[in-house]
């Protein structure tokens, strides 16, 4: 029903009046509903109300046309092609925002002071970040627990604040931008006051305000104020604690290739307080990483090192939690042959390099700890002469009781962390180690206050207009597209433990004009480098000059069924099987972190072998040090170094290992075996008739064990009856791995002061002879001592 009233005439007020009638006394009574005024004398479309009927309530299509006319055509065929505007009603929960990360809150920890923290880039990385918001492209937001800004732009979460180059016909130059500044100031009271150093001071209540004045406002009333800062705590968790210990920190190996210690040891993490939950290792110095190293394997918190198998010089174990570690180093020690007399070789270490004392909230608790001092001389262990303790912190005493440097922490000591020099001084040669220790405060107990108010997340939201003045209303929690020539608004504040928010910031940014021509036909008169897409057809073209060429591809990401390819590189390539291909990966790295020498080459892999072939150079002055080639066959592994004309080389395979050194000119390339690094214990050899074994258990019971190549008997027989001068006998017979390759002879030491010639025979026999005393062969008498001490070389089995 449309309802036309009248003119108004003079002071008489117009009047439209409904008047609907019914048979009242019939019992139907008219109602009216969904009554609509409008201006003027068209009705339109009836639309709910989204309460009503969500799908109805809002314009389903939305189109656009440009002409000169300022104003809009009522035809809808010139707004054509119509494209969908809304979607279908969603489900109820968060509104996802690109760059915001949203999460369903468990009730927060007692408060910690929170700073937000603003800062400027051209990059979205926040690369070259500064404080001036100038012509910034990136707006980065940090929040930290102390009054001091981070100085890493990663610290920051980047959001773009100036618009890229828009999508649309470029329109008229707009109007100069401004530049809005943040002010943040601190306080005490609530904003009465500013703190210290004209509120820079951290406090307990933040300030602030965004204007287009670049100084500060020195009124505290100008600032917006929330509380910052929440009350003490209560008493933190027990400190925790981390500590590692080993049977050894060192292998030996002399230069008949004698393994010490023979068998497998140890390594065990203990954890107070605590649980380790990630053991790390160095080799040789160099970094740290989770790959166990060959010969050493690990078990829960124990560390296996087996020393026949392990091929490291230096092995330092790691192990953490999050907050406290603790570090053990094994050193393998090898003495090389007879060669041309040089210097000896020296190593030094601690058996305890690090200790972490317990402390309470502001001090160290009342503890020692010990260290050794461990020195060797090629592989003999020589025990220092002086150790120097140099500067230690106010509270740390220590004291010096032979090779061993006892710490003791007092109540006093209240620097964090530090070391220690300790100069040692072993046979005329003086050495510094350094010593580390820690302090594992707990937590303070504060005074009773109110429940803590920390930050959760953070809120953010948009706006657009075409004015320099902040909108008060049509802000949104979804980043609008922006619009080339209006201000993009972008504000943000902190949402609290209790449920309620801090204080808006906003940042205004005015978005560029530079644009895609979107069009279905081409723009006329392009000027060089003019970008054009059709609306229906992803290629972008470029006007070269003369003619449209093909420019990109205006998509975000490209998913197939089993491959990803976003920001320029494969992110996922899963499900595939690539047959007759090369793989080559070239790299140009640091050998060691922050040293002077770096590794280039490449690593191929073709045809069932991998090939890596390298070269070590200075960095600074590009000159080569080493080369070196390392390829991985089906049935074993060869390396080859060559430092100036010398090579050595080496190859592992299931036959052994094969070493040449071009150092050691004079000696052939080798083959070590499991012969060469078998290790078998101690065991008991059996008496032949007319002997007994002197004991079946400790010093005196005849044994043999092998270390590598080297075989050693220990113990002693005895005669079961007596024999007469110049009689020889077999006392026992020795299993096959411990048979020497040429028979071996040695005058022993017999019972009292006599002596007789010991023989181990090739087939095993072990037999003595010349039973004599002094110069002269004398009888045995019976139960006789034949001491069967010797060591000599197995032969090959």
């Amino acid at each position: 029903m449309t309802v036309i009233p009248q003119l108004q005439t003079g002071s008489i007020m117009t009047q439209a009046l409904l008047a609907f009638y019914g048979v009242y006394d019939s019992g139907r009574i008219p109602s009216i509903k969904n009554v609509k005024v409008e201006l003027g004398n068209l009705s339109t479309l009836d639309i709910p109300s989204p309460n009503e009927n969500y799908s109805e309530a809002y314009p389903k299509y939305e189109g656009f046309y440009s002409d000169t006319n300022q104003v809009g055509s009522d035809n809808p065929d010139d707004y054509k092609p119509w494209k969908p505007f809304m979607g279908p009603q969603g489900k109820d929960g968060y509104t996802p925002i690109k760059n915001v990360d949203y999460f369903d809150g468990q009730p927060g920890q007692n408060g910690k002071s929170a700073y937000l923290w603003i800062r400027y880039s051209q990059n979205a990385d926040g690369s070259g970040m500064t404080t001036d918001p100038a012509n910034a492209k990136y707006t980065g937001y940090a929040t930290t627990e102390t009054n001091v800004a981070p100085t890493s732009p990663s610290a920051y979460r980047w959001q773009q604040t100036k618009g890229d180059p828009g999508i649309g016909i470029p329109g008229e130059p707009g109007p100069d931008g401004k530049t809005s500044y943040l002010h943040i100031k601190y306080s005490n009271d609530g904003g009465l006051t500013f703190t210290g150093n004209g509120g820079e001071d951290g406090g307990d209540y933040i300030g602030q305000y965004v204007d287009f004045t670049e100084a500060d406002s020195t009124k505290p009333s100008d600032y917006t104020w929330s509380l910052a800062k929440g009350p003490k705590g209560d008493k933190g968790d027990s400190a925790p604690l981390i500590s590692l210990s080993g049977a050894t920190q060192a292998i030996t190996i002399d230069k008949d290739g004698k393994i010490t210690p023979a068998s497998s040891f140890t390594v065990i993490g203990t954890a107070v307080n605590t649980s380790i939950s990630n053991w790390t290792y160095s080799l040789n110095g160099g970094n740290f990483g989770s790959a166990v190293p060959t010969g050493v394997t690990r078990s829960g918190n124990t560390v296996t090192i087996n020393p026949a198998t392990a091929t490291f010089n230096q092995l330092t174990i790691r192990a953490a939690d999050a907050t406290v570690r603790d570090e053990f180093t094994i050193s393998r020690i090898k003495d090389g042959g007879v060669g041309t007399p040089g210097a000896d070789a020296y190593t030094v270490f601690l058996t305890n390099e690090s200790y972490t004392f317990a402390g309470s909230t502001e001090a160290a608790l009342a503890d020692s700890t010990t260290t050794e001092v461990v020195v060797y001389k090629g592989i003999t262990k020589i025990t220092p002469t002086s150790i120097t303790v140099g500067t230690k912190p106010t509270g740390l005493t220590s004291s010096v009781s032979g090779s061993v440097v006892t710490f003791v922490a007092a109540t006093t000591l209240v620097t964090k962390s530090g070391t220690i020099p300790l100069t040692i001084t072993a046979d005329g040669k003086t050495f510094t180690k350094q010593f580390a220790y820690a302090i594992s405060f707990q937590g303070g107990k504060g005074e009773p206050g109110q429940n803590g108010v920390s930050v959760t997340g953070t809120q953010v939201q948009y706006v657009q207009s075409f004015g320099t003045t902040e909108p008060t209303t049509g802000w949104s929690n979804t980043r609008p597209t922006p619009v080339p020539g209006q201000w993009l608004w972008t504000r943000s504040r902190s949402i609290l433990s209790d449920g309620t928010y801090g204080s808006w910031v906003t940042v205004p940014t005015l978005i560029g004009r530079e644009a895609i021509v979107i069009n279905a036909t081409a723009p006329s008169n392009p000027s060089t480098g003019t970008l054009w897409q059709m609306p229906s057809d992803p290629n972008v073209k470029q006007w070269d000059g003369t003619k449209w060429v093909d420019w990109g591809i205006s998509i975000d990401n490209l998913i197939a069924e089993n491959a990803v390819f976003k920001d320029g590189k494969f992110e996922t390539l899963e499900g595939v099987q690539i047959i007759g291909s090369q793989f080559i990966s070239p790299f140009d790295k640091e050998k060691i972190a922050g040293g002077t020498n770096w590794i280039r080459g490449t690593l191929t892999n073709a045809d069932g072998m991998s090939v890596l072939e390298w070269t070590e150079y200075n960095k600074s002055s590009g000159a080569t040090v080493s080369t070196g080639t390392n390829r991985f066959y089906p049935d074993g592994i060869s390396t080859m170094k060559k430092t100036g004309s010398i090579i050595r080389s080496s190859y592992y395979g299931a036959d052994g290992i094969q070493i040449s050194d071009g150092n050691l000119p004079q000696l052939p390339a080798s083959l070590l075996t499991i012969e060469d690094i078998v290790q078998i214990p101690k065991t008991l050899i059996p008496a032949s008739s007319g002997y007994s074994q002197y004991a079946i258990s400790g010093d005196n019971a005849p044994f043999a064990s092998r270390s590598g190549r080297i075989v050693q008997l220990s113990g002693a027989f005895k005669n079961n009856t007596e024999l007469a001068s110049g009689v020889s006998g077999t006392m026992g017979t020795l299993p096959d791995w411990a048979r020497p390759e040429r028979a071996v002879l040695m005058r022993v030491q017999a019972s009292y002061n006599n002596t007789y010639l010991l023989t181990v025979n090739t087939d095993g026999t072990i037999t003595m002879s010349r039973h004599a005393a002094g110069a002269s062969n004398v009888a045995v008498p019976s139960g006789s001592w034949l001491n069967i001490a010797i060591v000599y070389a197995a032969k090959n089995l």
